[in-house]
Order: structure tokens, then sequence, then C-alpha cells
């Protein structure tokens, strides 16, 4: 059974977000964001970064395209 922070990441990631980018986007660590997609911890270390995962989970935001030249 998913957790909510699982599930979040999971349609993040749905919605063309990176790992990277929901780390840097929620402040949580890569590791953290791997943990929770991969359920080897159910719950965002801080009430703030669980806060700002849901935040951003909620917020249907897509990530940013980048303008860096190919």
């Amino acid at each position: 059974m998913k957790t909510w922070a699982q599930q979040a990441v999971h349609e993040l990631e749905a919605r063309g977000w990176s790992l990277t980018a929901i780390a840097e986007a929620t402040g949580l660590s890569l590791g953290s964001v791997s943990d929770l997609k991969q359920l080897r911890t159910k719950e965002p270390a801080g009430f703030a970064r669980a806060t700002k995962l849901r935040e951003l989970y909620e917020s249907g935001a897509l990530p940013q395209q980048s303008t860096k030249a190919a």
C-alpha cells in the first residue's frame, strides 16, 4: 500500500518532475526523495519539508523547463 508521500512522488514524476527537481523544490535530499519513492521511509523528515512536498504535489505544478542550450 502506497503512503501519501510515495503517491506524491510517483504522481510528480508522471507530471515530468525528476527526483532531483522534487528534492530541490522541497528541500529534501535526493536520497530522501528516493527513499520515499521506494518505501524505505514513509514520511519526509521534518514537518516543513513534508508540508513542501504536499504543497508541490497538490499544486499541480509542472517542472520548470531547462533554458540551457543543447
